[in-house]
């Protein structure tokens, strides 16, 4: 991904030392902890024309946190460098609006030894902070009998080019 995507994302319910925080985690709008009307606001994001998306979804944010509503994440998948973002790490999954994550799912496609040796490289965010790693479990993933893979909002594609390794910001600055 060359340019950034924005998404809201509930946290994590339980904290622990290696919470997931990547984009494969409940969107806004899944929960109903928010009133119709906020929720039909945040969904219309999905039509704001690309040179005021980053602003229209702080700005939303900011809305969803001023009236009580904390409990969520506005992440930025893709290139996004600046002070209000923090750098999370990578994710490995779909570049679509599915926000599928490979860690998420693994348990779908690796055994449990393999999964032990790729957890002990993801970091406190729960996702990988080497990019290299993060190629490298996408390189284990394209390979792998995942009998879903090619699935897409879209349809189905048998060589798909929608995966990739996905860098995960999120907006930390809410004045």
């Amino acid at each position: 991904m060359s340019k950034a995507c924005f998404i809201i994302v509930r946290q994590p319910v339980e904290k622990s030392a290696q919470n997931y925080l990547g984009m494969d985690r409940d969107p806004f709008g899944s929960h109903t902890d928010v009133p119709e009307p906020l929720v039909l606001e945040g969904m219309a994001l999905l039509d704001v024309p690309s040179e005021k998306v980053e602003i229209s979804y702080r700005t939303f944010w900011k809305k969803l946190c001023d009236r009580g509503y904390d409990q969520y994440d506005l992440l930025a998948l893709g290139a996004q460098h600046g002070d209000d973002w923090e750098f999370l790490g990578y994710d490995v999954g779909e570049k679509t609006e599915r926000c599928w994550s490979v860690i998420t799912h693994w348990n779908d496609f690796l055994e449990p030894e393999a999964i032990k040796s790729w957890q002990i490289m993801l970091n406190h965010n729960g996702l990988f902070t080497d990019l290299s790693d993060a190629k490298a479990l996408l390189a284990v993933y394209l390979n792998s009998n995942d009998p879903d893979m090619g699935w897409a909002t879209d349809g189905w594609g048998e060589q798909p080019d929608w995966y990739d390794v996905i860098p995960i910001y999120r907006y930390r600055t809410v004045s």
